[in-house]
């Protein structure tokens, strides 16, 4: 099972994520051969510093 960990700055609403998510989920599962219910996408959000 191919586990995606994305990290970024908090900022960007779920509509946004999901869509990132199913991009990465597409693109993952063509190159390693395995099936879009296989792949996992962990979200870690960190506050932006100045």
């Amino acid at each position: 099972m191919p586990i995606v960990n994305v990290q970024m700055y908090s900022g960007k609403n779920q509509r946004e994520k999901d869509i990132l998510a199913v991009a990465i989920i597409e693109d993952v599962s063509k190159i390693l051969s395995v099936s879009e219910e296989e792949v996992m996408i962990l979200f870690t959000e960190a506050p932006h510093g100045k």
